[in-house]
């Protein structure tokens, strides 16, 4: 499986110096180099609770994002002021900054899983199509393939772009969505019976349209936007720090295993909440 990539942009800031060497710190097989390493660092009182879990789940995302993936090395690195990352080794490609597009051919699907940083624009409704845009040297490291009726994209390598890699798709019907990482999704015309939306890591998703039943877990650090999806049935499940918004009409089941907070439009004459964690469920206007 080809190594993972984040934009430099999307990551987090390097720790302060602690004016000692830098130490590797491993998980799954992986070895990340960082000034100070990760436990070296000590935050100032000031810093917030919630940033603090913020960062720990971020952290443990990225871990296990890297153990996933099979990277034997990830190393951090600053280049012209930015944080860019090399995977086993592998020299930075650097985005050309020069605007493309290209069209990808692939077999019908109803999931999409996305596994790499690039931002993610779904609409529902029309033919199947997937175009990849960004810096023209850098459109070949983002890999679309179609497993079973999944839609997966991942990228290739190590890279830091100049145009942002956006990856625009269309489907007929969409039935589950899932991401991993730390890209931006948003998700538009949602129309059917059932949808499943699962968030694994930093992201945040949007979406809006009308589904009957909605089934939605966050797990990090994310946000799932998903008060403009009209739902009669939701179910939404939160596991971290993140936040869910939802519309139900008629039924809500929440259930909150952390800080994070589930936010509901509409009265749904069914409600049962468990929150195991400082977290709240609330109903907003």
């Amino acid at each position: 499986m080809p190594p993972p990539s984040w934009r430099a942009s999307r990551l987090p800031p390097a720790a302060p110096s602690c004016g000692g060497s830098e130490r590797g710190q491993t998980h799954g097989g992986a070895n990340l180099s960082w000034p100070c390493a990760i436990g070296g660092w000590n935050p100032p009182p000031a810093v917030a609770m919630k940033k603090v879990l913020l960062a720990f789940a971020a952290t443990m995302t990225l871990l296990s994002v890297l153990a996933w993936a099979g990277a034997s090395q990830v190393e951090f690195h600053r280049l012209a002021g930015e944080l860019v990352v090399h995977v086993d080794h592998r020299p930075v490609q650097v985005g050309s900054g020069k605007p493309a597009s290209v069209e990808r051919t692939l077999p019908a699907f109803e999931r999409i899983a996305l596994r790499s940083a690039e931002n993610v624009e779904v609409r529902v409704g029309g033919k199947h199509s997937v175009k990849v845009s960004g810096d023209d040297n850098l459109l070949e490291l983002v890999e679309t393939r179609v497993e079973g009726d999944t839609l997966v994209i991942e990228s290739r390598g190590s890279y830091r772009t100049k145009t942002p890699l956006v990856v625009e798709v269309q489907l007929p019907r969409l039935r589950h969505f899932a991401l991993d990482g730390s890209a931006d999704a948003r998700l538009s015309g949602i129309r059917g019976e059932r949808l499943g939306v699962e968030l694994n890591g930093s992201g945040d998703i949007e979406a809006s349209g009308e589904v009957d039943e909605l089934e939605v877990e966050v797990n990090g650090s994310g946000d799932a936007d998903l008060g403009s999806l009209r739902a009669k049935h939701v179910e939404a499940e939160l596991n971290g720090s993140g936040d869910i918004d939802v519309a139900a009409s008629e039924e809500l089941r929440a259930e909150i295993n952390g800080s994070g907070d589930i936010r509901y439009r509409g009265s749904p004459a069914k409600l049962r909440s468990e929150v195991n964690g400082s977290g709240d469920v609330e109903a907003v206007r």
